[in-house]
Formats: structure tokens, sequence, C-alpha cells
């Protein structure tokens, strides 16, 4: 019951919230010449959608995201690796203060698509299907590189846009080690962003880059049936507008919950609940994720 098993956290169309995903099993291998689409909604409640660059205060929104997202399992230099497309679209509301003043937004519209690759280095090589069927997992090492591209809509006089209107890379590195049905994972990473040269109209928004850990538990019940809770801190990403240093250095920390049910040998259903907390400057919401899967 493959398909279950690469079910993961459809959160990486939450837009702002890109920089602390928690999805657990990102390194675990995959026989080769397998495909996979998902089609997943998430809700979101509180202050998200937010870049800390914006002078917005008391922001309490709702977002709406449906997600696509086409997985391939591939071999990379006998290695296994997988690569991933995922298109959100989202709509949402908000409401908050703007120097000083009431302010709404509504907007929808198609998100910044993602295109993400990931390596396993060690604990496992290239299988086919039959290799896989008797395959233990021990320690596992890899790597992903992640590309988000500015292809959102985006509406330069607008304060809040589910497009960034700007290119971000993300370089990650993790181990996971398995104790009969529990595994444990760790990795860490960092978001490297370019400049949007049209932030509100005709501004320079930079962003520093933000770095970021995450631990996964997960728990295997029986083929393609698992859960896992997760916890991941991110910090940097401080904002400059025109030059000027804003106060948004970012100290977040997440938690969620994410879980993996087959439905038969090729359909799965996938859970995500995500608690976000600020230390800093930054996203704080609660979120729930639903997701189903088809795989062939």
């Amino acid at each position: 019951m493959i398909a279950a098993i690469v079910f993961t956290s459809l959160l990486a169309g939450a837009g702002a919230a890109r920089g602390q995903e928690l999805e657990p099993r990102i390194f675990a291998p995959l026989p080769e010449g397998l495909n996979f689409f998902a089609v997943g909604y998430l809700l979101s409640s509180g202050n998200v959608f937010l870049d800390p660059a914006l002078p917005i205060e008391n922001l309490d929104g709702d977002v709406h995201i449906a997600v696509l997202r086409y997985l391939r399992s591939l071999s990379l230099g006998n290695r296994p690796a997988k690569l991933r497309v995922v298109l959100p679209w989202s709509a949402g509301s908000w409401d908050g203060e703007v120097l000083g003043q009431e302010e709404s937004r509504r907007a929808s519209g198609m998100g910044d698509i993602r295109i993400i690759l990931d390596v396993t280095l060690s604990g496992a090589s290239a299988m086919s299907r039959e290799e896989f069927q008797g395959f233990e997992a021990g320690t596992i090492s890899g790597v992903r590189v992640q590309v988000v591209a500015p292809t959102g809509k985006y509406e330069p006089e607008e304060l809040l846009n589910v497009g960034s209107n700007r290119w971000a890379i993300n370089l990650q590195g993790g181990v996971s080690h398995r104790f009969q049905r529990w595994t444990l994972e760790a990795n860490g990473g960092i978001w490297l962003f370019t400049d949007n040269e049209d932030f509100l109209g005709n501004l320079r928004l930079e962003q520093n880059p933000l770095a970021t850990v995450k631990i996964n538990m997960v728990r295997s019940v029986r083929p393609g049936f698992w859960f896992s809770f997760s916890g991941g801190f991110g910090y940097g990403g401080r904002t400059t507008v025109e030059g000027i240093v804003r106060d948004t250095l970012q100290r977040n920390i997440r938690l969620a919950f994410n879980l993996a049910y087959p439905l038969s040998k090729r359909t799965g259903l996938g859970v995500s609940l995500v608690s976000s907390h600020n230390l800093g400057a930054g996203a704080q919401y609660n979120a729930l994720g639903l997701a189903y899967q088809f795989q062939w």
C-alpha cells in the first residue's frame, strides 16, 4: 500500500507560512517509476498571509487554499529521488489596522508554483517495486532543493496578495532513524529570497535568509497507515524596504499533527493540523488540511 506512504502536508501552498512547513517523511525512499497525484484543501485562521514587512496591526484573516500536487519517484545516481510540482489556488479575507486606520482586504487567485526535488543520500539505493517490498529502513539521510516561482496573482498597489512577486529557494538536509514502529526525523534548512521590486507599487522589498530546524516523530501503524507529531523553529528573515530596516526579525514556533490512511492499494486520505506562534514578527494562526491521493 504505497499510495498513502508518500502523503505529506499540503500546507506548502500556504503562502507566507512557507518558511517552516512541517512535512514528515520527505527523505523516505520510494521505488522508481511511480506517479502520485493529490488534491488538497486547507483552511487557515488568524494572522495568516502576513508578510512581516507590512505595517499592519491586529490582523485577522480566514484563508481557503486548494492545492494540486504531482509527484514522480526517480533514480539519480542510483539514489532514490522524488520530484514534486505543487500548485495552490487561494481565496482569503483579512481585517486589520494600517497606520491606525481600519482596513479590509478580499483576494483570490493562483498562488506561487513550487518545484521540489528530494534525494536520499545514504541508507537506501534505487529500488524496483519488487525490491522495495523487502526494504527495511534504518538510518537515512537526504537533501531537498525547493524553488518557489513568482507565478501567483500579485497586485502591486495592495499590501496583501496571494502571490509574492519574488523567487525563493529552500535548501534542506536531514537524517532519520527508525526504532521499530517509530521513526525520528531531524532536518535543518535555509530560505533565500530575491527582491520584490514592485512592493506597494514601486518600492523595493528585501529579506534576509530565514533558517529553520524541524523534528518529526512518525508512528507506523500498518503499511500505508501512519501519523506524526512535528515541531519547528525559524529564525531570521528580517526585511528592508527602500533601504530602511524594519523590526521584522522572525522567531517562530510551529507544531503539527499529520495522519495518512490508505483507502486501497492506490488511494489514500491525509489530515494535517498546524498551529503557528511567533516570538517576534511573522504569522500566527491555526490551520486544518485535508487531502486525497491517487497512485499509478
